[in-house]
């Protein structure tokens, strides 16, 4: 292990890079913005194979394999190295703790203490914490966990995305041809033109952003079912969030070249920002307008302004 530290932190040291806007920086900026509504806050030159951004968008947890998770903090210094399973793949965070997904289950890792909880769960497509625990979507159940066990599971089909509303204890997850609402004690759920192959709620808006089976539409739905607007994706959608304290949408797009990511307003869908990247891989805090961008061997903080 003492070795994975000491890689950790002669990566962080030696490749990070702070960029900023109109200026001639490197290593290349994380997208490079169309409208202006995107800014790349850091860039470190290290390969993180996933990661969770802390609620505030004041730290990012990522995992760099080997069993080690680096965080980041707001400046893009690497302040701190923990102990997860070596195909430890995060999915969520919560005040300072992260959520990753494995082979054998699902592991809450407290960044302060370097403790890990784990809960042994098959076949994990997808998690999110809760206020006091967390909730994970495998392959055949939706199953709800407190603090310290089980208190829930309600079997499911062809599910994979899942978006949690904190505030509701509602976990929203794509269905294939359908979405459905799950809480601890009752599922409800409605059909989707198009199918569904990932989903984010947008606390915001009040919205579900939804991708089609296809992966090439973008829809927002009310919690009813009801379609607010949908529009055309130019490529294939390899990541979607909701942008935080926004009603905003955040999707990545394939692309010959390049990957885009796209801004779309969830009030009526129309683009507001979008931009070239690198990045293979999206996230975003809950509660403030910051994304990250992943992929290959370069990872960053992008802050999202959107413009009056």
């Amino acid at each position: 292990m003492l070795l994975i530290i000491l890689s950790c932190i002669g990566l962080s040291g030696s490749d990070q890079t702070a960029v900023t806007t109109g200026g001639d920086v490197s290593p290349t900026p994380a997208v490079e913005s169309e409208q202006g509504f995107m800014l790349t806050r850091w860039t470190v030159g290290m390969q993180v194979h996933s990661a969770a951004v802390a609620d505030d968008g004041e730290a990012l947890y990522g995992a760099i394999g080997g069993g080690t998770v680096c965080t980041f903090d707001g400046d893009g210094t690497m302040v701190a190295d923990s102990d997860v399973s070596a195909d430890a793949d995060l999915r969520d965070s919560r005040d300072e703790q992260a959520l990753a997904a494995t082979e054998s289950g699902v592991e809450l890792l407290d960044v302060n203490n370097n403790a890990v909880k784990r809960w042994e769960v098959a076949g994990v497509r997808d998690a999110a914490l809760r206020e006091h625990g967390m909730v994970a979507v495998t392959s055949s159940a939706i199953r709800w966990f407190s603090d310290s066990a089980e208190v829930a599971s309600m079997p499911t089909a062809g599910c994979s995305s899942l978006s949690l509303d904190r505030e509701a204890d509602v976990a929203w997850v794509a269905c294939g041809s359908s979405v459905v609402a799950y809480e601890v004690d009752n599922a409800t759920g409605f059909a989707v033109a198009g199918g569904a192959s990932r989903v984010a709620w947008s606390a915001q808006a009040g919205l579900l952003f939804v991708v089609d089976a296809a992966g090439t539409q973008l829809s927002a739905v009310t919690p009813e079912g009801a379609v607010v607007w949908s529009e055309a994706l130019s490529g294939n959608a390899k990541g979607l969030v909701a942008v935080g304290g926004t009603d905003v949408a955040a999707v990545l797009v394939s692309g010959e070249e390049a990957n885009q990511l796209v801004l779309l307003s969830g009030v009526d869908g129309a683009i507001l920002d979008s931009g070239k990247t690198d990045a293979t891989r999206i996230n975003g805090a809950h509660e403030e307008p910051v994304l990250e961008l992943n992929g290959g061997f370069s990872t960053s903080l992008v802050d999202v302004e959107i413009g009056g």
